[in-house]
Parts: structure tokens; sequence; C-alpha cells
């Protein structure tokens, strides 16, 4: 049965209410390497510690996400054959490292790519605080449905986010991450079993488990923030990327910046010999 482009344009995704506390922040830290100790084994206690806690702000892309509802059969998606495809976050406000949010999503678009290529399904999500409604973040995430094309829908996509200078990168840096890393991320709320059931995973085409192409984002964002924000998290104003391969945990993630104007910067993240992440973008404020 195909995807009925109409029932999923419209689908009413529900806002959704999410209270989160400094144990959910530093969870959600954790799962994007917060804590691995750096390469002179030191450790940011900004991103660990409740008494000066502060989260990694792409822990934006996954309060009140609610992102189970592609899962329900009445929508006609082929749930059990979905990845993520790209990403952004534009943010408006400092995310606090806990309080209560109102999410309110919807379907931007679905593009066909034709019946053996697939769709893809984008989302817009916006992010207010409960209490005063203030717009916190805006975020948009399209996701590849493999078995979903062929529905009769427009073939025209977004055109590529950015793409890498040719010349040699300004600075570069690399990330380990951890043989739990899923483990640890996927507490923060996105159990889709390709990243914890390796039968699963092989199942769909995968060596294994897959690392969350979220968590790779937030180490995207950690690297950001260390190489071209002097540190600072309130500094990093935009995210842009595409996952282009996946990344298995445990390996390690090397991260090459380029200094487009003083307030973007370009990236790319490998992972081993493939790209992991490609049209990297960031936006930087000034300090």
């Amino acid at each position: 049965m195909p995807l009925d482009y109409d029932l999923v344009k419209a689908w009413p995704i529900a806002d959704m209410r999410q209270r989160f506390d400094v144990r959910d922040t530093m969870l959600y830290n954790l799962g994007v390497g917060a804590g691995i100790p750096d390469e002179d084994g030191h450790v940011d206690l900004r991103f660990v510690w409740e008494r000066r806690l502060v989260p990694v702000p792409t822990m934006a892309a996954v309060l009140g996400e609610g992102a189970s509802w592609m899962l329900d059969p009445a929508t006609t998606i082929s749930a059990g054959n979905m990845v993520h495809a790209e990403q952004s976050v534009t943010w408006h406000a400092p995310l606090p490292a806990s309080g209560e949010v109102i999410a309110r999503t919807a379907v931007e678009e679905i593009y066909d790519k034709g019946a053996d290529r697939g769709a893809i399904l984008v989302t817009r999500r916006t992010l207010h605080e409960a209490d005063g409604d203030r717009t916190l973040a805006t975020i948009r995430g399209s996701v590849f449905l493999r078995e979903d094309g062929g529905f009769g829908g427009s073939a025209i996509a977004p055109k590529p986010a950015f793409p890498a200078p040719s010349r040699p990168p300004d600075r570069r840096i690399a990330m380990p991450t951890r043989p739990e890393q899923a483990l640890i991320y996927r507490l923060s709320g996105d159990y889709y079993p390709l990243h914890v059931d390796p039968e699963f995973a092989r199942r769909i085409g995968f060596d294994g488990t897959i690392l969350h192409g979220l968590a790779t984002y937030g180490f995207a964002a950690r690297a950001i923030i260390a190489l071209a924000a002097e540190g600072d998290p309130e500094r990093l104003a935009q995210l842009d990327v595409r996952f282009s391969a996946p990344v298995y945990p445990g390996e390690t993630l090397e991260f090459d910046l380029w200094q487009v104007d003083r307030s973007t910067v370009a990236f790319v993240c490998r992972a081993g010999n493939r790209v992991a992440l490609s049209n990297g973008l960031a936006k930087i404020r000034a300090s």
C-alpha cells in the first residue's frame, strides 16, 4: 500500500508538553559524549555537574520530539525501514538546564524520489517555554522513508545545505565515542530498535546497531562550540547537517571545520573512511 500523501501531510500532531530537570540534561549531555575526556584528559564539568550545568544546545532537538507518530500504521508510513536524513536547529534563546517546554510540530512536505528510491518527509517543530511561551528554537528534520516512494508526489527536494570548501580545513578535532554510546543516548527518548537490536539492524541493511544521527549531531555541536565559539554554548545560533553514512558506537569522529566568514562555519564529520555528516553549516553569534 503506497504512502497516502494527503493523509500524512495533514496528519494532526498534538502539541507536546515536556518537563525536564538537571538529571535529564546531564543524561543527554553524556549521550552526546560530554563525559568523555579530551586529548588532554579534560572533561568540561559544565556539561556533567549539576552545580554549573548547561545543556549541549542540541538537546533542543529531542525535547518535545514526539517522533512516535510515524510508527502509527494508520499514517501509511513504512515505519520499519526509515532513517534520519537531515537536521537543522535555529536557537532563538538559550536553552535552560531545567524547565518545561511546549513543542508544536507539523509536516512541512513529503518528497517522492520514485518507486524504488523512497521518499523524504520534512517536519518543522517550534519549541516554546511553557511559562510565557517564548520561542526557544525552531527544529527542522527530514526522514528518509526507504520503502515509501512512488506515491505520485513532487520529486523536487531541498538543495544541499552547504557543501564544504575544497581547500584544507582551518581546524580539526577528533572525538571518540563509547561502545555503549547508543545505549546511553537512547535514554533521552529515541527507542528505535535500529540502535539497540543487532538483528533488526542487519535486517534493514546495516552491519550492526548504529549510533543515532542526533547523537552524532550533538557531538558536532560540541566540536563547533569548542573550536569556533570559544567554548560558549550560547553563541551557537544555527546548526545544519545531512546524515550521509552510519556511525558505529565506539568509532572516533573526526571533524574538519572551515571558517567561511565571521559568523559562518562549514564542517564535515568522518567516521573511519566514511563521511558521516556532510553539508555541515553552523552560525555563530558574536561574543
